[in-house]
């Protein structure tokens, strides 16, 4: 037999469970840098992984908590119809959270094979200054103080670059100015700035350094993007590196997911206890008569 007691323990181990993978999810798509690093960390230049991993970890959170409080409710309440629904849906989280989970381990097995080629590929291929995917790659440069791929050289095979020097004889823009070191104000209060809004420390001379490889100079970032996205920012006291927001999301879905095999056992047993204690009472009851 299992104790109602028992049951709403691990009830309330499920509502935090639940509560968690809502918290995480939420953070990963209301903090816009995250969401960038998601989007512009991918395997090919269309991949969105990462992007829809941190959405079914948000589902999953939903679901769960949404179940716990509705079997909660049947077991303090003596709701047998509650507790079978509970039952009978809670497999939908295992699923998505098995799938959610090795979602992650797969792609970070293949983040040596194929990452820094899928980041290339987008880069090169749909970057434009006020695109989806270049506002991601702003962002990203700003807040990680990086550009392009490898370094600022990656630019020079994109459509952005034919795109901005029309004039084929004079080259005048190598690099976006999210690539260059920004002024001092900027700078020192990264938190506030607007990738979109970037005030370069010397505009002319980050150019000028792009076109002479002189990355890490006093006016052009020094790292590449797919090497600063392993690094956490610490002038950024909210910014995380790569694997950590990877191993959150596969952690919290893969136990979630194992959690539920528990679930379905102990609910099981506890619908089984209801219908033996039931059955004992009715006895005693026609017994007396």
């Amino acid at each position: 037999m299992i104790p109602k007691v028992a049951m709403i323990v691990f009830l309330v181990v499920e509502l935090l469970v639940g509560l968690a993978c809502i918290a995480c999810g939420l953070w990963f798509h209301a903090s816009l840098d995250i969401y960038a690093y998601l989007t512009v960390f991918v395997r090919s230049q269309n991949d969105r992984t990462l992007v829809a991993a941190a959405g079914i970890l948000l589902a999953i959170g939903f679901i769960l908590t949404f179940l716990t409080l509705l079997c909660a409710f049947g077991v303090l309440r003596n709701r047998v119809a509650f507790i079978k629904v509970f039952l009978g849906s809670i497999w939908i989280v295992l699923v998505l959270g098995l799938i959610c989970g090795f979602m992650c381990v797969g792609f970070r097995y293949d983040i040596h094979r194929f990452v820094k080629q899928g980041m290339l590929d987008q880069m090169q291929n749909y970057y434009t200054w006020d695109s989806r995917l270049g506002k991601a790659w702003n962002r990203v440069q700003v807040k990680k103080r990086c550009c392009g791929v490898d370094g600022s050289w990656d630019y020079r095979s994109s459509n952005w670059f034919g795109d901005t020097n029309t004039d084929e004889i004079t080259v005048t823009s190598y690099v976006p100015d999210t690539c260059c070191v920004l002024n001092f104000n900027q700078d020192r209060e990264l938190y506030w700035v607007d990738p979109q809004k970037p005030q370069p420390k010397d505009k002319l001379r980050c150019n000028q350094d792009a076109e002479g490889y002189k990355d890490g100079s006093a006016n052009l970032n020094g790292k590449g993007c797919f090497a600063a996205l392993f690094s956490k920012n610490k002038d950024l006291w909210h910014d995380q590196h790569i694997f950590t927001i990877m191993d959150v999301i596969s952690g919290l879905a893969i136990t979630a997911g194992n959690l539920q095999v528990f679930a379905i056992i102990l609910t099981y047993l506890y619908l089984k206890s209801l219908r033996t204690t039931a059955g004992g009472n009715e006895k005693t009851t026609m017994g007396r008569y």
